[in-house]
């Protein structure tokens, strides 16, 4: 999840300084967040399955 934040931030670096349009960028962000929440998922689903052991 570091990761996808991490590269949050270099597509907001990339359109502030004029490498990528506003209409992407919102897009990248979109489909990051998007699999921030599955990866959250799957953690909470793990961390289930652990403590049920």
């Amino acid at each position: 999840m570091g990761s996808s934040f991490e590269l949050r931030w270099q597509i907001l670096i990339a359109r502030d300084l004029g490498y990528l349009e506003t209409s992407k960028c919102e897009m990248f962000e979109s489909k990051i967040l998007k699999v921030n929440r599955m990866l959250g998922g799957l953690l909470k689903k793990l961390r289930a399955k652990n403590e049920s052991l």
